[in-house]
């Protein structure tokens, strides 16, 4: 479908960078941890469009959100215990680790539910996981995945307001 083959091109796209990267002796360690997120985002989307049956996707997209969720709330409690209420100056400090990756996914899942199927959960859940997920993501401080995530909103909210929602559904996935 088109789909794959955008995703194909992605993925191409990741791999010459990376290729580009290694050609001009950038370190091994800097091209994999930069090629790290595409390659979990391709094999994502692998594991989305495997799903034949509707319950099972709302099953794992109910476990993404929880997952997300979980990882938010180890965030909050990490960036508390280093707050050092002293008064003595300090640094700002970064929560981030490769579980991180499912926060944005988490909040765009939030979201969806939230503008398209308000029916399911209500809109005080997944305003509540949004609040929750958000909070996680920020704490982070990782310019990327706010990036993706805040173009997510916007494509969200773009195919909030199509006729054919469920034609952009697996490009929405």
């Amino acid at each position: 479908s088109a789909i794959d083959r955008a995703v194909a091109v992605f993925l191409l796209t990741a791999v010459v960078s990376a290729g580009v990267g290694y050609y001009y002796d950038n370190e091994t360690s800097l091209i994999l941890r930069n090629l790290r997120f595409p390659l979990y985002y391709f094999v994502f989307y692998l594991i989305t469009q495997s799903f034949d049956s509707p319950a099972a996707a709302r099953s794992f997209t109910s476990l993404v959100v929880l997952t997300g969720v979980a990882i938010s709330i180890t965030f909050v409690l990490e960036f508390v215990e280093l707050i050092d209420f002293s008064g003595i100056e300090q640094d700002s400090f970064r929560v981030s680790r490769r579980q991180g990756i499912l926060l944005p996914i988490a909040l765009l899942f939030a979201t969806n539910q939230f503008l398209h199927d308000p029916q399911r959960y209500g809109r005080l859940l997944p305003a509540a996981v949004f609040v929750v997920t958000g909070l996680g993501l920020v704490l982070t401080l990782a310019r990327g995945m706010l990036i993706a995530t805040i173009f997510g909103f916007a494509v969200a909210v773009w195919l909030r307001y199509r006729e054919q929602y469920r034609a952009w559904r697996s490009l929405l996935m």
